[in-house]
């Protein structure tokens, strides 16, 4: 067993996940954006999806069309395209990405008094793969599309008759096919759901919250007064967050959180919103808030509003570059691969605006500090219950407008926080040694001084190794001198060994810094039995003979080697004792 093998790791000092960390303000002043209907989120590449409903520039033919723009790891328009129905109006999407880069869009199809639900696939390159609509009832209002891990996809939303009203949960499988549609409350208005990690739902509807089973039956359901709003809820820790916002008045907007039970655990204080918003759940725990309308600053900020596990206030500004010139609205947000946010919204009521904060969930400029209040909201929580309906809906296929559609914007705010690892400094090793050079940084491209294009490089004789590291348009060279000497061998024998399982000392076995060869290795016990006997250097005893446990006593060894020192070869035989303490 090599007692010294030198294997030099040096990582990049950030997280290995993160890609290029810009964080920038974009804004869309070329098309009319229409109601604030928008979804971000984040894709497998390190990039991101962002999606409007947009109106005003194909005519009657088209009422209004969704714009969506793919945004690659470093924060460029990798793609945007226009996505249309002739003579409908298509709006109030939703996004879901797949592991492989393909991802779902729900929408509404409205036409006359009737409305739909649509569902579209894509593939990463914006390539439409599948396009169906949903009907069955004289008006469907789909609000929320979720993913569970096999591949099935959740619609929920409301649907309506000449008579009634209720929630539903459509249940489709990967190709879009209807697995079963079931009917809750009636009489709802807007609401959200997500799928959870035991692969059921959890569900907001006005004044309701409800868990559902996986295979849709209600497993409980609680009425909590004056929690009404459409933003989605967030599975962390041992439950969901559900933010209420209040829409003018003086009521109080805050954050609460039931546990997997159904039962509070906790609420903020009013965070002085007045508007639209969203919830993040934060890796490290706790959520983020984005919110619009902050009632305690002049002006129009969004909010920007970081809370711990508890519910706990950790940081709590505004935001707005320009304060006295626009105006915010329609906030959602979604977590990024580079510990990010990025959110979206519209600014001066009718223009698309992306933002993308930095690691500490913040800008370096247009943020404004702001106290929290006192004020606590008293929630008043019953439990109720529903029948729960087997629902007939209808799917059909869909022809589709899909083409590029460039879209300009402008940025400000921007700030580059990307850090390219270093190599480690000057150093000298020895002969049979090894030096693994890794500047792995996620997204990056590598060029070493021999053409390869690997993130690490081993090395293992002396040189000057150089490698050019280039991410998002930037460009730096790293480089290390390294000189390979011929060293001693040095043999070690331990007096003692532990085989407790613990990984520490658990063999006995003969440590060294060279290779060896013509290598044995004979252990004996006090009766001169042989116990344990190998050729091989790297092996060594675990204290077992015959599958038992050998006893803690003392035991005898014998070893002899050949190995090269500084050029001349050397033959050894080594005899001594040891013991095995147990």
């Amino acid at each position: 067993m090599q007692l010294k093998t030198l294997l030099f790791i040096f990582f990049s000092c950030i997280t290995p996940n993160v890609f290029s960390q810009i964080s920038f303000v974009e804004r869309f002043n070329s098309i009319v954006f229409a109601e604030g209907d928008m979804d971000i989120t984040a894709t497998p590449d390190g990039g991101w999806l962002l999606i409007s409903d947009a109106s005003g520039q194909l005519g009657e033919l088209f009422p209004a069309y969704l714009v969506i723009i793919k945004y690659n790891a470093c924060g460029e328009q990798a793609w945007s395209k226009r996505i249309a129905i002739s003579d409908t109006s298509l709006f109030e999407e939703q996004l879901a990405v797949e592991e492989n880069g393909d991802f779902w869009l729900m929408g509404v199809l409205s036409q006359s008094e009737n409305r739909s639900a649509v569902l579209l696939k894509f593939n990463t390159e914006g390539n439409l793969l599948l396009a169906k609509k949903y009907d069955g009832f004289s008006r469907l209002f789909p609000y929320s599309l979720a993913l569970r891990p096999n591949g099935d996809l959740m619609i929920y939303g409301n649907k309506e008759t000449s008579s009634s009203s209720q929630n539903f949960i459509l249940l489709l499988n990967p190709d879009g096919g209807i697995k079963w549609a079931k009917g809750y409350f009636e009489n709802p208005i807007w609401g959200r759901a997500i799928t959870t990690a035991d692969n059921g739902f959890y569900c907001r509807s006005g004044d309701l919250i409800y868990k559902v089973a996986e295979n849709g039956e209600l497993q409980w359901a609680r009425n909590i007064q004056g929690i009404h709003g459409s933003v989605e809820p967030v599975e962390t820790g041992n439950g969901f967050a559900n933010l209420k916002v209040q829409y003018g008045g003086s009521a109080s907007s805050f954050v609460y959180f039931l546990d997997h039970d159904g039962n509070l655990n906790w609420s903020t204080l009013d965070l002085k919103l007045n508007g639209q918003g969203d919830l993040v759940a934060l890796p490290e725990g706790g959520v983020f808030v984005t919110g619009t309308e902050v009632s305690a600053l002049p002006g129009n900020f969004a909010a920007l509003i970081r809370l711990d596990e508890a519910g706990n206030i950790l940081q709590q500004r505004g935001f707005n570059p320009n304060p006295e010139e626009e105006f915010f609205d329609g906030i959602v947000a979604a977590m990024l691969h580079d510990s990010t946010i990025a959110f979206a919204g519209l600014h001066n009521f009718t223009r698309l605006f992306f933002a993308k904060t930095n690691t500490d969930y913040d800008f370096d400029c247009g943020t404004t500090p702001y106290e929290e209040t006192d004020r606590r909201p008293e929630l008043n929580i019953s439990n109720t219950t529903t029948g729960v309906d087997d629902l007939l809906f209808e799917s059909s296929e869909l022809e589709v407008l899909l083409e590029a559609f460039p879209v300009e914007s402008n940025r400000g705010c921007l700030v580059n926080e990307t850090e390219f690892p270093d190599l480690p400094a000057d150093t000298t090793f020895c002969i049979g040694e090894s030096l693994l050079l890794n500047v792995f940084l996620e997204g990056a491209s590598y060029l070493w001084q021999d053409g390869s294009t690997a993130s690490s490089f081993e090395v293992n004789a002396s040189g000057i190794y150089e490698v050019e590291l280039s991410l998002c348009g930037d460009t730096i060279i790293r480089d290390i001198t390294i000189e390979v000497e011929d060293c001693p061998c040095i043999i070690s024998i331990p007096n003692a060994f532990t085989p407790d399982g613990d990984g520490a000392n658990d063999e006995f076995s003969v440590l060294r810094n060279c290779e060896v060869e013509g290598f044995t290795l004979k252990i004996y016990n006090r009766w001169g039995e042989l116990v344990y006997v190998t050729e091989n250097p790297d092996d060594g005893w675990n204290g077992q003979t015959k599958k038992n446990e050998a006893p803690k006593d003392h035991y005898l060894y014998f070893t002899q080697y050949t190995f090269i020192e500084i050029g001349q070869v050397n033959e050894k035989q080594q005899r001594g004792d040891f013991t095995l303490i147990r």
